[in-house]
């Protein structure tokens, strides 16, 4: 509108070779846009209830950076569509004057959104139609047919949301819920002037559920109306829904009165169930409150006030400026009592296993074991420093390992168009296909872990990372994110997704203390990764430079352990993100003793003698029985890698010292000469 702009096309990043050709292609009509918006886009992007606590905060009294999310699972769009629900049914005080930014007096929705989440635009029209629901108990499968009503080729994607039960209970026991939230999408092949095509879509009913962190303690189904929506974005689906409870005074993002289509609408009940999700199925591991203490609450009772939907101007955020009490410290690694000896824990066990014999060896094969144990303390520790690349080990032919970085492709090689856009393609076929030429690109390269893609929440539009992260939505990068690592995993690359978790902003990165509660860490900031992780297959994973509460993600056993391996089932590298000399955040005990390798680009001596001084100075077994289990994911992850191609039980390790590095020496002692 300031500018008089007639219309614009969002791009994102386009990638340096070849992808502004395609935006040519689509600004000329050669191609047809077929994207949806991964975001909702504000009038003013302030409004998001999370600036109120975003950015530079120190404690009042020293101490450090912190971060509180006060607006719990209310990012986005499920802040935007609920709080226009509760205004429209004049409930919550949803209607009141907190949080306005463009709006003339009291919140209106149509005056605070200018693109809802899900929105995007065709060369064509098209109809969809919802033929039906099926209830298959832990499922949904709905059937769409979509008609091309234009006049040109083009494809159209499949938006499905959800509204769950807010009752009684839900208000009693501080469980939030979205107006709306996307369940399940899908995208049409490309469809001629007048063509139809019918797709069957399954809702897992996991997504339905809603994590009560203070009573149930875990997963629950609520008690009540459930609806199952059709809608061509956010907005859409949830007039649809208003109109099917009976509801009026909807409007369009532009202020146009809206009528809503009941007959996009499925409604069903569903009874109280905090059973059926309270394990998972991926492991099944119980799942229960892990990170209470994340809780500035937890600390300081009642200075927290998270924004509830039961009364949007009572509970809207305010800017926090808090202290840090004595008590406020993170644990400090200190060596078990019931820790064994040293030389109790099995090492230079001669063998004639090597890493060559393990392709294909399943996680609980004892061999791993064995193959661990034939290796020094020394080179057990070397397997766990700078991971980018891995010196080889010759007592188990470990050739050299090697890895690269980059969301987008290899950096320095063949840069695909950005993360962030490939998944407003709304399409799990492209983000696969778009994987398997990664991939193709990292064995050319002999790469067998890649450090990206990013799955960390857009919590606001001013992370500086949002280009390589998916969306506000964890349920687009859920699947999305399962359907890009699985086709890498499928041809040997290892995907470190990363910053494992909660790295919503660069601002004191490294070391600002996380503040949440469990809801909205489970539901927004996991969910958003899990679908990699029991999915996608994912081997690796780099975690963030933040803390989750206190303790620093490298060493938050809660993380690592329960959910990571044990909810997750994940079996494989974990690293942190990259560090320099200093031990600064990433302290190297403390990591290793809770399940990360750590990545750093110097001073890797220094950390190697700090690891072996602990275990042999201080006779420290359970440092060096952890060590070792890290040093086991490292090798099961490589011999599911490309390393393997190629590689058989009776190749032989030859260490080499290529022409030019003895060139370089002989030139660097001539000079220094």
């Amino acid at each position: 509108d300031e500018y008089g702009v007639d219309a614009c096309m969002w791009i994102g990043g386009p990638g340096r070779n070849t992808g502004f050709r395609g935006v040519a292609d689509l600004l000329t009509g050669a191609s047809n846009p077929s994207g949806r918006l991964t975001d909702t886009y504000a009038t003013s992007s302030f409004s998001a209830p999370a600036m109120q606590n975003f950015g530079d905060f120190s404690y009042s009294n020293g101490g450090g950076n912190y971060v509180i999310y006060t607006e719990g699972i209310y990012v986005g769009y499920r802040y935007y569509e609920t709080r226009y629900e509760d205004a429209v049914l004049g409930q919550g005080n949803a209607a009141s004057s907190a949080g306005v930014y463009a709006s003339a007096g009291n919140w209106n929705y149509a005056d605070e959104v200018v693109y809802p989440f899900g929105y995007g635009l065709s060369y064509t029209t098209f109809t969809q139609t919802l033929d039906s629901v099926t209830d298959n108990g832990k499922t949904l499968t709905a059937t769409v047919t979509v008609t091309n009503t234009g006049d040109v080729a083009g494809k159209s994607v499949v938006e499905l949301y959800a509204q769950t039960p807010y009752g009684a209970y839900e208000k009693q026991n501080n469980v939030e819920k979205s107006a709306v939230q996307l369940v399940a999408f899908d995208k049409t092949d490309l469809l001629e002037a007048n063509k139809s095509q019918t797709l069957e879509i399954e809702v897992d009913k996991y997504f339905l559920t809603s994590y009560d962190y203070t009573n149930a303690k875990t997963y629950i189904m609520s008690e009540g109306d459930y609806y199952l929506a059709l809608g061509d974005d956010a907005h859409d689906a949830l007039n649809n829904i208003l109109a099917a409870k009976g509801a009026s005074g909807m409007v369009t993002p532009d202020g146009t009165a809206a009528a809503g289509d009941t007959d996009k609408v499925f409604h069903w009940t569903e009874e109280f169930d905090a059973e059926t999700y309270s394990r998972t199925t991926a492991t099944g591991a119980e799942v229960t409150n892990r990170f209470d203490e994340a809780d500035f609450n937890y600390w300081q009772p009642g200075t927290v006030t998270y924004l509830s939907r039961s009364d949007w101007q009572g509970t809207y955020p305010k800017t926090l400026q808090v202290s840090r009490t004595e008590n406020m410290v993170e644990d400090t690694y200190s060596k078990p009592a019931d820790a064994p000896g040293a030389y109790d824990v099995p090492t230079e066990v001669a063998s004639n296993l090597n890493f060559t014999d393990m392709w294909g060896v399943d996680w609980d094969n004892p061999y791993w074991d064995e193959l661990v144990s034939k290796m020094s303390i020394d080179e057990i520790i070397s397997l766990t420093q700078d991971t980018r690349t891995i010196s080889g080990v010759e007592s188990i032919m470990f050739p050299e390992g090697t890895g690269a970085d980059g969301p987008d492709g290899i950096l320095g090689g063949n840069a695909f168009v950005t993360f962030n856009l490939a998944c407003s393609s709304w399409s799990t076929d492209m983000l696969a296909r778009r994987g398997e030429l990664i991939a193709e690109d990292c064995m050319f390269d002999n790469v067998q872990f890649l450090w990206g893609p990013g799955f960390n929440v857009h919590r606001t539009p001013y992370s500086a990372r949002n280009f390589e992260y998916v969306s506000e939505d964890p349920v687009l990068g859920y699947e999305l994110g399962a359907a890009n690592i699985a086709a890498m995993q499928e041809k040997g690359l290892n995907v470190g997704v990363k910053h494992l978790a909660g790295n919503d902003q660069d601002t004191n990165r490294s070391g600002v203390d996380t503040y949440f509660n469990e809801q909205e860490f489970r539901e927004i900031n996991l969910r958003m990764f899990e679908g990699s992780f029991v999915k996608g297959g994912t081997m690796s994973t780099m975690l963030s430079t933040s803390k989750v509460g206190l303790t620093h993600s490298t060493r938050c056993p809660e993380l690592l352990i329960d959910v990571l391996r044990g909810e997750w089932g994940f079996i494989g590298l974990v690293i942190t993100d990259a560090c320099g000399g200093s031990e600064g955040n990433v302290k190297t005990i403390e990591a290793m003793a809770n399940g990360t390798n750590v990545f750093c680009f110097s001073d890797k001596a220094e950390r190697s003698r700090k690891l072996k001084e602990q275990i042999i100075g201080q006779d420290d077994g359970y440092l060096l029985e952890q060590i070792k289990e890290r040093v086991k994911e490292t090798l099961y992850a490589y011999a599911h890698s490309n390393m393997m191609n190629g590689i058989s039980s009776n190749m032989e390790y030859v260490s080499v010292t290529p022409w030019w590095k003895t060139t370089m020496i002989a030139s660097t002692s001539a000079l220094a000469s």
